[in-house]
């Protein structure tokens, strides 16, 4: 009676998405910024092309980022699936605040399901006059995880399943990073319980346009949320004040840390703000979901056909393929469909390989036991299969 009591509370519970919001978009003349002007050379020979540059290192996908927000001098847009609150993701928020001091627009958007109790310190950053922070699709009940959320995701899962797991740092409209990395010390190799095996990319030109419709079709979706509407008025100036000196000195701490002298000593963040880094020039498009509205997720998640617009696309480029197919993901789960298409290419003498995680390497087992299914089929096929070694290397969300 007490589980069915709560469950019924928490159903009643809402979040109202219908409060008020100001529409905003990047800017339109990133050509007129210092970033705009360095990277312009990139893609001088190629009209219409963009430059682009793997960033495997953690610690280099960490300085890139850091780099960017020292550059930006009109917007800085971040969007993500967690922000840990740890060293690097603070350092990193303390470099987006400073922009913002300087009068950058700083726009965050973040999934709300990893949010837990530290709404509070999001809504710290956006009690700054050129700070707004938003929360993707955002629970009703809020704090930590407790039987309150739990009962909330089971009793709304049509809506509270559909998460936003994109990951942008865009400066200025002009340079951005884009990847697999959220902000915390697992995802740039600075937490010594974990070493994750990621990869970004970083991306100047006309593709980084791109990029930031994507963002702004997000931010200003019904269900991006202010985050002023879930957490009420800002805190006494005494709070803020005292949260921001935390915040800095937690900063200042980090960066006298061995990590970030290592990563000074390499000037690579220089490279980045100065445009001074090697990038291969070619023709690229973003592929990228809609944001369904609260109201459309009843009718969406409950068809058998996808919504996603981006499985189409890879599907098409998998089936044209003439030579070679490479498939690296953590967490693989590929279904019917996609084993039907991938056995197909490889019947065709195309060779097709996958890197996925291990049973002992993945921290999600019960996705590995949703791909192993399919596991005998590729094998029997042709697909060759890789799995990561158990050598502390682990898959992220």
């Amino acid at each position: 009676m007490i589980l069915l009591t709560a469950w019924l509370l928490v159903g009643c519970a809402s979040v109202r998405f219908e409060v008020a919001r100001v529409s905003s978009q990047a800017d339109d003349h990133p050509e007129w910024t210092a970033l705009g002007q360095a990277y312009a050379p990139h893609a001088a020979s190629a009209p219409g092309q963009s430059g682009f540059r793997l960033l495997v290192s953690g610690p280099e996908a960490f300085a890139a980022r850091g780099a960017l927000a020292e550059a930006a001098q009109k917007t800085l847009d971040l969007q993500y699936y967690i922000v840990a609150h740890d060293s690097t993701a603070t350092l990193l928020l303390d470099g987006a605040l400073r922009a913002a001091r300087r009068g950058v627009r700083v726009r965050l958007l973040v999934d709300d399901l990893n949010v837990g109790d530290r709404d509070s310190d999001l809504a710290l950053l956006a009690a700054h006059a050129n700070v707004e922070v938003r929360l993707f699709n955002p629970l009703a009940q809020r704090g930590g995880l407790g039987i309150g959320q739990v009962l909330e995701l089971l009793g709304n899962s049509d809506r509270l399943n559909r998460r936003m797991h994109n990951k942008l740092w865009i400066a200025d409209n002009a340079v951005a990073v884009m990847g697999g990395r959220n902000l915390g010390d697992a995802y740039f190799n600075a937490a010594p319980d974990s070493d994750f095996a990621d990869l970004d990319v970083l991306a100047a030109g006309p593709v980084v346009r791109e990029m930031s419709r994507s963002f702004d079709l997000y931010w200003n979706s019904e269900s991006s949320v202010p985050i002023a509407a879930i957490t009420g008025p800002p805190p006494p100036p005494a709070d803020l004040q005292r949260a921001s000196a935390d915040m800095t000195e937690r900063a200042r701490r980090f960066r006298a840390s061995d990590y970030v002298q290592a990563l000074r000593a390499t000037a690579f963040g220089g490279l980045i703000r100065d445009g001074r880094v090697s990038l291969v020039v070619a023709p690229a498009r973003i592929l990228v979901d809609i944001p369904a509205g609260p109201e459309a997720v009843a009718t969406t998640a409950t068809t058998t056909t996808t919504t996603s617009a981006i499985f189409p696309e890879l599907r098409q480029v998998v089936e044209q393929a003439q030579r070679d197919v490479l498939l690296v993901s953590p967490y693989l789960v590929p279904g019917a469909r996609s084993v039907e298409v991938l056995c197909g290419v490889a019947r065709r003498g195309v060779r097709v390989r996958i890197l996925t995680n291990s049973l002992v390497s993945t921290d999600v087992p019960v996705v590995h036991a949703g791909y192993a299914r399919y596991r005998p089929q590729m094998l029997a096929c042709g697909v060759e299969l890789f799995e990561l070694r158990p050598n502390g290397l682990r898959a992220k969300p």
